[in-house]
């Protein structure tokens, strides 16, 4: 299914849990929403995602919001 659509490497159940969570966190949508998504019993992993994302993007940069160049 991976090489059908055309990507290469290993693509695994937590890689497309960790992008769709990521994405999620961009576009602002609600803990809430994301623990319902996830089957997540608490925040504790959109914490976890969340910390990990603004660590991917350096200090001072605000999740959801393109830095000003």
């Amino acid at each position: 299914l991976v090489a059908a659509a055309g990507l290469t490497g290993r693509i695994t159940s937590h890689s497309l849990r960790a992008t769709f969570v990521t994405l999620a966190i961009d576009a602002r949508g609600s803990p809430f929403d994301i623990r319902r998504t996830t089957r997540w019993n608490d925040n504790a992993m959109v914490a976890h995602y969340l910390r990990r994302r603004s660590a991917l993007d350096g200090p001072g940069h605000v999740v959801g919001r393109a830095q000003a160049p």
